[in-house]
């Protein structure tokens, strides 16, 4: 219910900006002879119907009409790699074959553990 309410409320707050920009309405404020304030708001009913069927009929043409410009595909990467384009680094072809050099070792000895110091009192 919240939430209908808050979409009410965002409705009514968009038709108010998209009136007052498109100058649908105007507010007037004057100060009477007596010293009251009078505010008197205009409502442009035709200017609104106008703007309605325009926006209508360019909805209507932008469905209607296929694109004016073909789909194409992207061209297929040499590397048949899919996804977002390498970086910059990255080496075009990666190598193939055994690895050059000696084999990486599997493990590395750890230094020696340090000896635990006896304090002067001990």
């Amino acid at each position: 219910m919240r939430n209908l309410l808050a979409l009410v409320g965002l409705v009514v707050v968009a038709f108010g900006g998209l009136g007052w920009y498109f100058q649908w309405y105007t507010f007037a404020r004057k100060i009477g002879l007596d010293g009251k304030t009078q505010l008197t708001l205009d409502v442009d009913t035709r200017k609104i119907a106008e703007d309605a069927k325009t926006a209508g009929d360019r909805i209507g043409s932008a469905v209607q009409t296929p694109p004016t410009t073909p789909v194409t595909t992207p061209a297929a990467d040499p590397n048949g790699l899919v996804g977002p384009p390498a970086p910059p680094w990255y080496p075009p072809n990666p190598p193939v074959g055994p690895p050059v050099g000696p084999p990486a070792p599997s493990w590395y000895p750890l230094p020696p553990a340090p000896v635990p110091s006896r304090g002067p009192n001990r």
